[in-house]
């Protein structure tokens, strides 16, 4: 493959440790890969590397920013029925009290809606259709030193507190939760749970 000189190699997922070794020695000849892994967030690839095989994808190999540019982690989400959504004004019964309490440190819930009960503009789904919310980071040197000395928790906390960081997909799923276009249940199904706001902050960004 590296003969043919691609200009992106595309390895579909990393399931073992010799699919990861074969993505970093691609990356070390200077070729742009692609590849996918299954990780709650991003930041935690490192940790789910090393797992596979800590002899051969130590952190002390993948924490290079140089081999490893972005990390973009996913979550596709259900979109709610603009005709037939209900406002969580009128249906907060509905909600957990310790998710609404959580609710109310993310901002005004004025617009927050929940699902209805169908109609013919959703076909009885109460949703119309589904949107990703990613969070995507930009690898750095301070970003791997950190993972290196400190582990994962920490270097996540210092990256998403730097200048022009993106948002975590809590926080941007929180973002189409207070717009009205997702169901919080849905978002804490699945995102993440829905915890305070500044805790959130704390102890993730």
């Amino acid at each position: 493959m590296l003969r043919m000189d691609p200009d992106i190699i595309l390895i579909g997922e990393i399931r073992q440790a010799a699919e990861g070794v074969s993505a970093i020695q691609a990356a070390m000849t200077g070729h742009f890969v692609w590849t996918t892994a299954h990780v709650n967030d991003p930041y935690e690839v490192f940790s789910r590397l090393e797992v596979m095989d800590p002899a051969l994808l130590p952190r002390a190999l993948t924490c290079n920013h140089t081999l490893i540019g972005a990390i973009t982690s996913q979550r596709v989400v259900p979109m709610l029925c603009p005709n037939c959504s209900q406002p969580l004004a009128k249906h907060q019964d509905e909600i957990p009290g310790f998710m609404l309490r959580a609710l109310k440190s993310w901002g005004d819930l004025s617009q927050v809606h929940v699902r209805g009960d169908g109609c013919d503009t959703c076909e009885g789904d109460a949703i119309v259709g589904k949107q990703a919310v990613a969070e995507i980071v930009m690898t750095s040197e301070d970003l791997m030193e950190d993972v290196l000395k400190h582990g994962v928790v920490k270097a996540r906390r210092n990256h998403r507190r730097k200048p022009g960081s993106d948002k975590s997909m809590l926080a941007n799923a929180m973002d189409l939760v207070l717009a009205g276009k997702l169901d919080p249940v849905d978002a804490h199904r699945g995102v993440d749970k829905i915890e305070f706001k500044d805790k959130h902050q704390g102890d993730a960004e």
